[in-house]
């Protein structure tokens, strides 16, 4: 199982893979350069891919940048939803954002 539901066929990992690299590329290259300074042809050429890949997966730069913290908004958002209402919310919080890292940690091992 992954975070993203039943394990995935190699097509949808390797999506995954380039929707993955084309977001850290963007969010790398706006953290070393300022974000007005980053156009979707520095971040294509940082994943190594065209930029016809870029728009299949992606609308605009913001979008990329975004992508990782967005994913992973939902991934902490969904394992508090599966937490129990009675238990505190500060505990559930902390082992929710525990969980996602300690998978996030063990995935990058995988790979």
């Amino acid at each position: 199982m992954t975070d993203d539901g039943p394990l995935l066929g190699r097509r949808e990992r390797r999506k995954l893979a380039t929707r993955h690299a084309l977001s850290s590329a963007a969010l790398q290259l706006a953290v070393e350069r300022g974000l007005e300074n980053v156009t979707i042809e520095d971040i294509t050429a940082r994943a190594d891919v065209s930029l016809r890949t870029f728009r299949n997966f992606f609308a605009s730069k913001y979008e990329a940048i975004c992508a990782i913290a967005a994913h992973r908004a939902r991934h902490i958002g969904a394992s508090l939803l599966e937490r129990p209402a009675s238990g505190p919310l500060w505990d559930a919080i902390v082992n929710a954002m525990l969980e996602h890292y300690q998978e996030a940690r063990g995935m990058q091992s995988v790979t």
